[in-house]
């Protein structure tokens, strides 16, 4: 058998990034501000960020320079029980592929959350969620046609593994950790 060479994974004559496409800020379970977040990541070479903080999908422009993007996005839960933890749950980021898309999945019980900053938040009528394959298949089919990318978080931390997320569908990548 041949063996792949690195050149053949990633294409010459293209432009890469360094990204960090999952990290919360105190605008929900983070311990730092969202500026202090962008000065941590950008100290460490990295130049798009997006600030996924737990079921609220903010924008940051005053974040974005010439050598830094942010893009909007946001994590969503969906818990085998009520939210708590050591229970199984589903954590998906939704990064917008626009920046005036703000769009978000709404839950009315994971109002803890929000902080106080419901009057900010762009969503259609509030839905319940129900922790199963068929439930992860639609609300991430319509995050994609409402036109975010789709990562599915740490199921290993989540008390997920493969006989979960082989069924899922409609991701574009895994962030494993």
């Amino acid at each position: 058998t041949r063996r792949m060479n690195m050149k053949h994974l990633l294409p010459e004559r293209k432009q890469y990034f360094k990204a960090a496409l999952h990290c919360h800020s105190t605008l929900s379970d983070g311990e730092v501000e969202p500026e202090l977040v962008k000065e941590a990541y950008k100290k460490k070479g990295y130049q798009i960020l997006s600030l996924t903080d737990h079921e609220m999908c903010f924008a940051h422009p005053e974040l974005n320079d010439e050598d830094f993007l942010t893009l909007n996005g946001y994590e969503m839960m969906i818990y085998e029980n009520a939210p708590r933890m050591n229970a199984r749950t589903y954590h998906i980021n939704f990064i917008s592929k626009s920046p005036e898309n703000r769009w978000q999945h709404y839950h009315p019980n994971l109002r803890a959350y929000m902080k106080g900053h419901e009057h900010e938040l762009v969503f259609d009528e509030p839905e319940e969620r129900v922790y199963s394959v068929e439930e992860v298949n639609r609300l991430v089919k319509k995050a994609n046609e409402k036109g975010f990318f789709a990562v599915y978080n740490h199921p290993v931390w989540s008390m997920e593994d493969y006989n979960d997320y082989i069924n899922y569908s409609g991701n574009n990548c895994m962030y494993y950790i």
